[in-house]
């Protein structure tokens, strides 16, 4: 199956393009929550980078509930890696 056919979301810039947040769902990959009479939540990951030193990159894991249009935000730690430094340690 190719990639473009289970990866969709969104892009959001701010401040002329010096900041940028993704949104990155995964059709698919999903989750349902015990003991919920509904559909399954889809799975994604939220990231973004800025170019004014608050951080070149960060990801964090999120839901989208598809019967609502709701989405679930910080569903694990944020992930970030400052501009100076650490960027190796990102991969782990």
């Amino acid at each position: 199956m190719p990639f473009a056919d289970i990866v969709f979301g969104e892009i959001r810039q701010y401040r002329a393009g010096g900041e940028v947040h993704r949104d990155i769902i995964f059709d698919g990959l999903e989750a349902t929550l015990p003991g919920a009479d509904r559909e399954p939540i889809t799975m994604a990951v939220t990231s973004g980078c800025d170019l004014f030193g608050g951080h070149a990159v960060y990801v964090e894991g999120f839901a989208q509930d598809g019967t609502c249009s709701n989405s679930m935000r910080s569903l694990t730690d944020k992930q970030i890696v400052k501009h100076v430094g650490g960027v190796r340690d990102f991969q782990e």
